[in-house]
């Protein structure tokens, strides 16, 4: 099968599915230079948007407390 036997096949299969994820990764794969925030659903995209909320607010925890606070509940952490 020589190149453009195969392209026509690509799009064959291409516009036969009926699947969303499928075609989704396709992009993906022929776009790399998608940004990430675009391929996040918006449940996903809400829910960032919430913690940047929440860290704006001052509701954020330290790094180093999460750490420590799970070292002293998990022994073996240490």
């Amino acid at each position: 099968m020589n190149i453009s036997e195969a392209k026509k096949e690509l799009v064959k299969l291409i516009l036969a599915t009926e699947e969303e994820a499928v075609l989704d990764q396709i992009r993906d794969f022929l776009q790399p230079e998608r940004d990430w925030w675009d391929k996040l659903d918006a449940r996903e995209k809400l829910a960032i948007e919430d913690g940047v909320r929440q860290l704006d607010a001052g509701l954020g925890v330290p790094h180093e407390s999460v750490v420590r606070s799970l070292k002293e509940k998990y022994m073996f952490l240490k």
